[in-house]
């Protein structure tokens, strides 16, 4: 999970996998909530989630 900052507030949340690449669906509905004018904290909650969905699926071996 990488996070853009600006004046110290969370603008953009980026997830990305265990090589460096955009989890680009995920990515896509984050900036969506960053879009619509969504809390900082309700954005990172929501990718801090994706990423341990993705962090279980691995680990039962789904794509």
């Amino acid at each position: 999970m990488v996070e853009e900052h600006c004046g110290g507030v969370v603008r953009r949340v980026l997830l990305v996998d265990s090589s460096g690449e955009q989890v680009t669906a995920a990515c896509r509905f984050l900036d969506h909530l960053a879009d619509r004018g969504s809390s900082p904290h309700t954005i990172c909650a929501y990718a801090y989630d994706l990423r341990r969905l993705f962090t279980y699926l691995a680990a039962e071996g789904v794509d």
